[in-house]
């Protein structure tokens, strides 16, 4: 991945990461963002992001980095 594509860091930037390198279909309830899981096959999505926080996490199988700022 290009360190370009990656700053600067905004919550617009972070979605379009999500849906072109993961490649998840976001899809916006509320106010957070849920998609399937890229780390694990599931039937619903568990996949969060929420925008506000810009935290990331799966409930499904445990996965998150938490802040997008923090990796």
């Amino acid at each position: 991945m290009d360190q370009k594509i990656l700053l600067p860091l905004s919550v617009e930037n972070i979605l379009q990461l999500l849906k072109r390198e993961f490649r998840l279909p976001l899809v916006r309830k509320g106010r957070d963002y849920f998609a399937p899981c890229p780390f694990h096959q599931e039937k619903s999505p568990s996949f969060t992001f929420e925008p506000e926080k810009k935290i990331f996490k799966c409930f499904g199988c445990g996965f998150g980095a938490g802040n997008f700022f923090k990796l």
